[in-house]
């Protein structure tokens, strides 16, 4: 495994500060921390998080998740901005 490989593959076991750290000290993988953080997204992101947040919306039946790696999602999103 190469270097990058095992970096992409540390992200992807990474909680949300470590990603943050590998994602600005590595600028030629930003890409790929994109497309790796759209693929947890849009498969609901199976990762277990002990930093989800619980959201309570007043009159609703069900409580939302938000998953841990939202917050990394933004960060990096304000960072590019």
């Amino acid at each position: 495994m190469d270097t990058g490989e095992r970096i992409l593959k540390d992200y992807r076991n990474a909680g949300e500060d470590q990603r943050l750290d590998l994602f600005l000290a590595y600028r030629d993988l930003r890409d790929r921390f994109r497309e790796i953080e759209r693929e947890e997204s849009s498969a609901g992101s199976l990762r277990e998080s002990p930093a989800s947040d619980a959201l309570t919306v007043p009159g609703a039946a069900a409580v939302y998740e938000k998953p841990a790696h939202e917050g990394l999602i933004q960060a990096i999103r304000s960072h590019c901005s």
